[in-house]
């Protein structure tokens, strides 16, 4: 079981933290004075939950004990102390290099300290990682990682990823950081914690560093053979500054692998600068000249002072993370944020801010004027491979996009899975116009000048659902489009999901490209058709949500049944049907079933699209009205109705719209039912008369030939009666005469037969059709 130290002298609190370990599945083991904590094994202990007043040693001297040993689990800060001291023994810890969790202020809800306590550690491509984050694997054991690591330097198995940086103005890639990746030969990942501190302390730091950067170089003239023109920047350690051919080293490969200097940043952490500054000075001052850029990384969290940016030559700074993650909940984060950016601009220096993770960051980031940004809400770190990739489906990042150069058909796709992007554009680029992206922000920035067609949404995208991407798109764009929802899971209740968000379609993965495309050409056809309608129906269209009142309401209800009296076809009732919502302000579906066909349609002439078709299916034996959010399916035995912009917001109207629809689906069905009767009875009418004629025509037949044949036996008996002595011939013949007669007549009473079972026929299909 994984096990809690908690240092806090408050039993109450012990308590309440025993009790809310025991359901994530911790035991806890509770201190109440900080001395006692140095006879502890804290290689045992996942998380320290420390309290800043603990009696003994206190919370801050904790956290410099826990420095010292090497504590590798994480720490949490819970505290009644004021805010702004909470927060400085954060930072302090974080100066440590100690995992410091979200800090929490007494008193704090039960699920604040749920949450941290349920956390994982991630790698950057989204998978559980196998760290070595336990006390065992750092410290003595962490030595023996000693001999892999310099057979991994010597052998290129320390691998360059690759996290990229974006322009805040113009929201397109500038370049990237590189990052050291090391993944022991079993796939266990090694953090760059752990084995760059190893390195430091082994002098192996220069080693590694080459090593990245004679990755980073070659791989720097491979972009630019592709096109791509980017910044690389690597992380320089103070530890190999007394390397001073290193800015010739550099120049020589940027010569080698015909690598312009200015597209290389060296990025410098901060506290390197807490050395003697004219120890620095020669290097750093040869690589400028050298011109490649100079950074001051994780800015504010070290010990620089303005008079040293301005005595080395530095043209990049970083904002540390912690500062960005904190704006929100911290002033004292935002003042420095916001102070280090105007002093960095006098100064001429480019500001990048670090840790990016949500759209609310970017905004501030934008307003203050940060001039760069990276982080996970742009992208993560990935390998080289990955990284042409993720080029490969985020165009719009590198170019900007001139959909207006191109005509035809065009289709944009979102999803964060870079491999179904990549096939995707293979298959569809060849016959359609193909945006992708696999980033919400980039996508929602470059919609609206795209003018799509179809959209194809991933429902499940990290910082928005398709579906709420989806509604989204919907109210902002003026342009109209069709969006085709992908998924990992097909149910109906994702399905109904779909619909109500706007979608048009649904395609599970992993997805057929014949099928996808046979949806995609579809909807191009069906779209194709629809710009054929009428400038009465767009008007239609563009009427709807507009105010009507209701008196004018029910007057067109009672229009469309005094006109429904004298209705005989189905084509005119639908046509009365569409005229009517018009009329109602209201875009909807319907459906027309028989024993035999169904029929359905989006409007005058359209029939409906596969999605609400399905949607039709599903929903007919749900009961007379079911609702879901603005869309209302009203049934009946042999007609459905679906409403697609019911007023939701105003619960009187959308009462009296509930009314209406109730009203008109019962007139509805008794007038398809009537001319379901009426059409039955005109076929019922007409193979009557059909065989009233042939009646007519047999029986006037069977007069005739019955009268003859009785008129000759009259005559073959009379003749033969003359003779009193027959001979038995003759009698043979007579006996004959009369067997033929009756014989003929029973053949023309046979023909009434037929005409009863032709009779019998008509009539059950009359009254199949009539039921």
């Amino acid at each position: 079981m994984r096990q809690i130290l908690l240092l806090d002298d408050d039993e109450l609190f012990s308590e309440f933290i025993r009790d809310a370990a025991e359901l994530v599945e911790f035991s806890t083991t509770a201190l109440d004075n900080g001395a006692a904590i140095k006879e502890q094994d804290l290689s045992q202990f996942d998380f320290v939950i420390l309290d800043l007043t603990v009696p003994g040693t206190d919370g801050v001297q904790v956290l410099r004990y826990l420095h010292q040993q090497h504590y590798m689990g994480r720490v949490i800060i819970a505290s009644g102390c004021e805010r702004s001291v909470i927060n400085s023994a954060h930072q302090l810890g974080q100066n440590y290099g100690l995992k410091m969790t979200k800090a929490l202020s007494k008193p704090f809800p039960l699920d604040a300290l749920l949450n941290i306590l349920s956390e994982i550690e991630v790698t950057t491509d989204g998978q559980v990682a196998r760290f070595l984050v336990n006390a065992n694997d750092i410290g003595k054991p962490s030595e023996s990682l000693l001999p892999e690591l310099k057979s991994a330097i010597e052998n290129n198995q320390i691998l360059a990823y690759y996290q990229p940086r974006f322009s805040l103005d113009t929201n397109k890639l500038v370049g990237v950081e590189s990052l050291a990746r090391w993944t022991l030969a079993d796939g266990q990942q090694i953090p760059p914690s752990v084995f760059i501190k190893l390195a430091e302390e082994h002098n192996l730091i220069e080693p590694l560093t080459r090593c990245m950067v004679e990755q980073i170089f070659p791989q720097m003239a491979q972009w630019s053979r592709m096109g791509l023109s980017i910044h690389v920047s690597f992380n320089y350690s103070a530890r190999t500054l007394h390397a001073l051919d290193f800015p010739d080293y550099l120049a020589e490969l940027a010569a080698r692998h015909a690598v312009l200097p200015q597209h290389v940043i060296v990025e410098l952490t901060e506290s390197a600068l807490a050395d003697d500054v004219s120890a620095l000075m020669e290097i750093l001052t040869r690589i400028r000249m050298k011109g490649f850029s100079l950074s001051i990384d994780d800015f504010g969290t070290g010990y620089s002072s303005v008079q040293q940016l301005q005595t080395l030559p530095f043209n990049e700074l970083k904002i540390d993370q912690s500062f960005v993650a904190n704006f929100a909940s911290r002033n004292h984060a935002r003042t420095i944020i916001e102070s280090t950016i105007e002093m960095a601009h006098k100064l001429g220096i480019r500001v990048v801010a670090e840790g990016i993770e949500n759209q609310e960051v970017i905004d501030y980031l934008r307003q203050v004027g940060c001039d760069e940004g990276q982080g996970y809400f742009y992208a993560k770190p990935m390998s080289s491979e990955a990284f042409q990739k993720w080029i490969k489906a985020n165009p719009s990042c590198i170019v900007e996009l001139n959909p207006a150069e191109k005509t035809g058909f065009t289709i944009v796709a979102l999803d964060d899975d870079v491999e179904f992007i990549e096939l995707m554009s293979d298959v569809l680029n060849e016959e359609f116009n193909f945006y992708s992206f696999t980033n919400t922000h980039h996508f929602l920035a470059d919609f609206a000048k795209l003018n799509a067609d179809i959209v194809l949404l991933d429902v499940n995208m990290p910082q928005m659902t398709g579906y709420e991407i989806c509604q989204q798109i919907r109210e902002n764009s003026e342009h109209d489009f069709s969006v085709i929802f992908i998924s990992g899971a097909d149910t109906q209740d994702q399905r109904l999901k779909a619909f109500a968000a706007g979608g048009d379609d649904f395609i599970a993965k992993p997805v057929s490209f014949g099928e996808l495309l046979a949806k995609l050409r579809t909807i191009r056809r069906y779209q194709e058709n629809k710009a054929s309608l009428t400038e009465q129906e767009e008007m239609a269209r563009n009427m709807a949500f507009q105010s009507m009142t209701e008196a004018s309401q029910y007057g067109a209800i009672l229009r469309f049944f005094k006109d429904s009296f004298t209705c005989k076809s189905y084509e005119k009732l639908v046509e009365m049907f569409f005229n009517l919502m018009d009329s109602l302000q209201l875009v909807a579906c319907i459906q027309f079933r028989s024993k035999n066909s169904i029929i359905s349609y989006r409007g005058i002439g359209q029939a409906c699209s596969p999605m609400e078709d399905n949607l039709f299916e599903m929903l007919k034996n749900e009961g007379r009205l079911y609702h879901y959010k603005s869309r209302t399916m009203v049934n009946d035995k042999h007609v459905s109705v679906l409403v697609k912009n019911m007023p939701i917001e105003d619960e009187i109207t959308y009462g009296r719209y509930n009314d209406l629809l109730a009203a008109i689906i019962e007139g509805l069905e008794n007038k398809w039912v009537e001319i379901l009767h009426d059409d039955s009875t005109d076929v019922l009418i007409k193979n009557m008369e059909l065989i009233l004629d042939s009646l007519s025509e047999k029986f006037t037949s069977y007069e005739k030939q019955t009268h003859e044949i009785i008129e000759m036996l009259i005559l073959d008996v009379r003749a033969s009666l003359h003779v009193l002595d027959l001979s038995e011939e003759q009698e043979n013949y007579l006996i004959s005469s009369i067997e033929k007669g009756i014989e003929r007549v029973v053949e023309l009473s046979d023909s009434g037969y037929d005409l009863s079972a032709e009779f019998s026929d008509v009539l059950n299909s009359f009254k199949e059709a009539y039921e």
